[in-house]
């Protein structure tokens, strides 16, 4: 919420620089404050389209920035339970890889094997053998 109201200000900084600009660059002069680089001038014209055409930029991303945020707080919280996580076939690969592995070493432990005989049998290290069995219990 509060980067929504940081956008927000931002946008209205703009708009306003915008109104500045173009009340300095009117050709009828105008202006209702004192120009200290005589409005009038061809160089300062440019220089302030130049500036009107990044202010317009900046706005253009200062929108698409708000959209993006918004759909962003729409989805909520990153530990907001009630997202259901996105399970893609790796992930479930994975996990039946584990459970197979897991269901190795509880089968090789029943069957009389040593922390040590499993580990060096499945390429695996001690300390992970330990701790799947100390999952089991």
């Amino acid at each position: 919420m509060g980067y929504l109201l940081l956008i927000t200000g931002l946008v209205l900084m703009a708009l306003t620089f915008r109104e500045t600009l173009s009340r300095l660059a009117a050709p009828d002069g105008t202006s209702s404050t004192r120009d200290p680089f005589q409005a009038g001038s061809p160089a300062v014209i440019d220089e302030l389209r130049l500036l009107q055409a990044k202010v317009d930029l900046l706005a253009e991303t200062v929108g698409e920035v708000a959209v993006k945020i918004e759909g962003l707080e729409a989805r909520g919280p990153r530990g907001d339970d009630t997202a259901e996580p996105e399970t893609g076939f790796e992930q479930v690969l994975a996990g039946e890889r584990h459970a197979d592995l897991y269901r190795q070493v509880y089968q090789a432990f029943d069957a009389g094997k040593d922390v040590t005989e499993i580990a060096r049998d499945m390429a695996r290290g001690k300390g992970e053998i330990e701790l799947i069995l100390s999952l089991r219990r």
